[in-house]
């Protein structure tokens, strides 16, 4: 199972780095550059954008600042109609990270 992360800051950098150490193939993806190439720096693979990072990953864990969860869900699910979707977002009402309005099915899964 190919884990894909979307967001290496903090918290997505830190389950992307925890997954590694137990053997877990990860690909990350991160739109700022400086996050990109630490986590690269230390061993996690890097897609060049989205897309790529969706083509290789079974689950997707989108780690965005909860203003980006539902965008960043929607643009995952327009990529592939089978990838299993959660995230680390602190917030938990859906109405508040705008995921009532995103139609993924249930194989979208709210995290944390």
């Amino acid at each position: 199972m190919t884990v894909g992360i979307v967001g290496l800051g903090l918290v997505g950098g830190s389950l992307a780095l925890d997954l590694r150490a137990t053997e877990r193939d990860v690909v990350g993806f991160d739109t700022n550059p400086d996050h990109a190439r630490l986590a690269a720096e230390a061993g996690i693979e890097a897609a060049s954008d989205l897309a790529g990072l969706v083509e290789r990953a079974d689950l997707v864990v989108v780690a965005v600042p909860p203003g980006a969860v539902a965008r960043t869900v929607q643009g995952v699910a327009a990529l592939d109609s089978d990838v299993v979707l959660t995230d680390v977002a602190s917030v938990k009402d859906p109405s508040a990270l705008g995921t009532d309005r995103v139609d993924v099915g249930p194989r979208y899964v709210g995290g944390h």
